[in-house]
């Protein structure tokens, strides 16, 4: 049985958007080489989604399996976006806040943004919240004085309740 028209056009269009490199989804090529250390070297589904879509800083909500690829599709372009806000740098309030539901994706993000950030060899500091207060691996400073002067802060929900 033949296929209809429409859907061979569908298939081609997949089929290319399957070889989409990070290139072409317009990152910053720190974070592609960070990547590519990382052994990631193609974007996944929902980070050809969600990439050129948060990059435009439209707003996404977006369902996926567990490891395809979610916390990359939102870290990615929120890390370019600090990378270009860099000159700020003395500003007492952090520029991201990440809230997850539970301390061990907060453990996971912390460690990912982490190593990007480290991969990059670019100056930004990132803290995670918890309930004991905020940790840094960069920062000198324990507690309160950890969040100052940070660009981004990760915590999971209980830990801000707590605070």
């Amino acid at each position: 049985m033949e296929k209809p028209p429409k859907d061979i056009a569908r298939e081609e269009a997949e089929d290319e958007e399957e070889d989409l490199s990070f290139e072409e989804l317009g990152l910053d090529p720190r974070l592609i080489r960070a990547l590519i250390k990382k052994g990631i070297e193609k974007p996944t589904p929902i980070q050809r989604v969600a990439v050129p879509l948060i990059l435009e800083g439209k707003d996404v909500v977006a369902r996926a399996k567990t490891g395809s690829g979610k916390t990359f599709a939102y870290l990615l372009p929120l890390l370019q976006k600090l990378f270009t806000d860099y000159g700020s740098k003395n500003k007492l309030a952090p520029s991201a806040f990440i809230l997850v539901p539970t301390r061990e994706l907060c453990q996971q993000v912390f460690t990912e943004v982490s190593s990007l950030i480290e991969l990059c060899r670019v100056q930004l500091k990132v803290v995670q919240l918890t309930s004991t207060g905020c940790t840094s691996r960069t920062s000198r400073y324990s507690g309160f004085h950890a969040c100052l002067y940070t660009k981004m802060l990760v915590s999971w929900s209980t830990s801000i309740s707590i605070h």
